[in-house]
């Protein structure tokens, strides 16, 4: 018996990565978000799950701001980059 392939992952386009979903048939439902590179876990209400992306960045509990760094940043300073940029 032969494994089903797997599809290729595709490279993250934000600073955090890739993320993880699991849904908890609790009462009420929630989702249980996992980053694949730090484990920071996120959870939140499932419903409406239509939505779920679009509410999924306002349930971060670190929030950036877009910010261009100035000359007295340092390259490799932890923690200076925003949330959502690109790699």
């Amino acid at each position: 018996m032969s494994r089903p392939a797997q599809p290729a992952v595709s490279e993250p386009a934000t600073i955090l990565g890739n993320w993880y979903a699991n849904v908890l048939f609790w009462k009420p439902q929630v989702v249980l978000l996992v980053n694949e590179r730090t484990l920071l876990p996120v959870l939140m209400p499932l419903a409406p799950a239509a939505t779920l992306a679009d509410r999924f960045p306002e349930a971060l509990p670190i929030q950036g701001t877009a910010q261009t760094p100035g000359p007295s940043s340092q390259a490799g300073s932890a923690g200076s980059s925003p949330v959502g940029a690109t790699e």
